[in-house]
């Protein structure tokens, strides 16, 4: 490819301008697009500034939300027009390094987790904001690093790689159209991982990350929507350097 685009803290496929949208404070290197064969610095008129961020497709609003860290503990919000980012108006809360984004079910986007020293998060919100989905029982509450995915095939966002305040490491939660669910079987993944989605095979596959005792480790693991399975093992060196977006 040509024009290669800096080390960015945030990427997510834009669907309505079938585009990857990606994102660093601008001091850093700032706006990005990826039409498939080479990488284009953007010039917006808005130039969101952050520490860090997080971003996902907003299927509602038909546009890539990029949420930022700005101050402290507080995250500003803003969409992408496919040539401007839009601020919105409200804050987020409670999220710090390592939190996630994902589309949802109900076509809006969750955030969740992060960890801001001293303070591990247990924060999920939904934007809009709004009440979230029937609780069926459940309430998610990921602190410290979270990884998210949507899963169009089963219609469910599936959480996991976190440590979660009521259930232990590890736990993978989902959330489809009756609201969220644990998933107690199985082995559950390890920690600190990114993920993509196989919509060839309708499986969600998770690279490296750290196992109970934080040792780097080169494992594929793959989700197929009831139970975690081992699939191959590469060079943990490798799988450090991979940052996966939709």
């Amino acid at each position: 490819t040509s024009n290669a685009a800096p080390d960015l803290d945030a990427l997510a496929f834009d669907t309505g301008h079938d585009r990857f949208i990606g994102w660093r404070d601008p001091f850093f290197g700032g706006t990005w697009s990826f039409d498939g064969l080479s990488w284009q610095q953007m010039a917006p008129s808005v130039v969101p500034a952050g520490s860090s961020g997080v971003m996902a497709w907003h299927e509602n609003l038909q546009r890539v939300l990029l949420v930022v860290q700005s101050f402290g503990n507080m995250r500003r919000v803003y969409s992408w027009t496919g040539l401007d980012w839009q601020a919105e108006s409200g804050l987020l809360f409670g999220f710090g390094v390592g939190s996630s984004a994902a589309a949802t079910p109900q076509g809006d986007v969750v955030v969740s987790g992060g960890f801001a020293f001293p303070f591990n998060y247990g924060s999920t919100w939904f934007w809009p904001p709004a009440p979230p989905p029937p609780p069926n029982g459940v309430t998610p509450l990921l602190r410290k690093v979270s990884h998210s995915w949507y899963d169009p095939v089963r219609r469910r966002t599936v959480l996991t790689s976190a440590a979660d305040m009521a259930n232990g490491n590890r736990t993978t939660i989902y959330l489809d159209v009756n609201g969220w669910h644990y998933d107690r079987g199985g082995r559950r993944p390890w920690s600190t991982a990114p993920m993509a989605y196989d919509s060839w095979r309708g499986r969600l596959l998770q690279f490296g990350g750290l196992k109970w005792n934080d040792a780097e480790h080169g494992e594929v693991w793959q989700f197929d929507g009831s139970e975690w399975s081992f699939v191959d093992s590469m060079p943990s060196w490798a799988l450090s350097l991979i940052h996966i977006s939709e």
